[in-house]
């Protein structure tokens, strides 16, 4: 079977490639200054950036899977991401009231 270039698989793996290298070079970059410099704020701060990138993957995707959506006018799809995103909003605000 033949993979099209505009196919939603093929975006997903790469951004999916790409937030992998993002947030991995972030962690280790983070971990070599943190590990030379610990008292240093710089190595703490790539930590943190390569963590946040890790936890926004999969809300980046969902993103682009809604975007694709939109496009397609599927709009069963959209309106079941957008209860999903909804869910996922809610779980956030109590986290933070916590």
């Amino acid at each position: 079977m033949k993979v099209q270039g505009d196919d939603l698989e093929v975006r997903f793996r790469a951004l999916s490639i790409a937030a992998v290298l993002m947030f991995s070079a972030s962690l280790a970059v983070g971990l070599a200054l943190y590990l030379l410099f610990p008292d240093q704020r710089v190595g703490l701060v790539a930590l943190n950036m390569g963590l946040l990138i890790l936890i926004a993957s999969p809300a980046i995707r969902i993103s682009v899977a809604l975007a694709e959506r939109i496009r397609r006018r599927d709009w069963t799809f959209v309106w079941m991401t957008l209860v999903v995103i909804a869910e996922l909003m809610v779980v956030l605000w109590r986290a933070g009231q916590e």
